[in-house]
């Protein structure tokens, strides 16, 4: 997954005001990485729960103890999973 300022992650949640749902996981370095808010809360339980409450159309979530390079795997290999089936 990308960089947030490499662009923007596509999502198949419907679109708000031209704009695509996506959530922005912040980490301790002061990165952030947008990715579907489907792949997110599928993915991991933690993610799941600070997102119940209604967010509008752009959630920041801070990741207060990971590093960009370690969250930049992690979305790397959730990526490879969803591409697996």
């Amino acid at each position: 997954m990308s960089s947030s300022s490499s662009g923007q992650a596509s999502a198949s949640s419907p679109l708000k005001n031209n704009r695509k749902m996506v959530v922005v996981l912040g980490t301790d370095d002061g990165e952030s990485f947008e990715v579907e808010p489907s792949i997110a809360t599928k993915e991991s339980a933690i993610i799941n729960n600070l997102l119940d409450s209604d967010c509008g159309d752009s959630t920041i979530v801070p990741l207060p103890n990971i590093m960009a390079p370690v969250l930049a795997r992690v979305l790397e290999f959730w990526n490879q999973r969803i591409d697996r089936g």
